[in-house]
């Protein structure tokens, strides 16, 4: 269904008859009766088809279609985000805030 839904757009040159025939054709593999809850899978459809993060995307496509919710897409794309901002940082260091000297000696303090 991501690649029905994501491939819709009408082509250079495409007459409207040739993108409807397009359309009904692509719809028969789809198995749109199966559809038990049409919003969540409009969602999470228009969700998976807006991402353009590869990594989020494969993470996604690893769920059965009927496991994967949109309130669980949205939480694995977070995780997946996240993770590879862990990474990167891991990889890459943090940036740091620059550290000021109050002139304040160590001793002083008792550290």
């Amino acid at each position: 269904r991501f690649k029905y839904w994501s491939s819709m757009s009408h082509k250079p040159g495409e007459s409207i008859q040739e993108l409807a025939a397009r359309i009904r054709h692509d719809a028969v593999t789809c198995n749109f009766p199966a559809i038990w809850d049409p919003l969540d899978e409009a969602m999470r459809t228009r969700f998976m088809c807006s991402v353009s993060n590869e990594a989020i995307l494969k993470a996604l496509f690893k769920y059965k279609e009927e496991e994967l919710t949109f309130a669980k897409a949205i939480v694995v794309a977070m995780e997946t985000e996240e993770a590879a901002k862990v990474a990167k940082e891991t990889v890459y260091g943090t940036k740091t805030s620059p550290v000021y000297w109050l002139g304040i000696d160590a001793d002083i303090m008792d550290l």
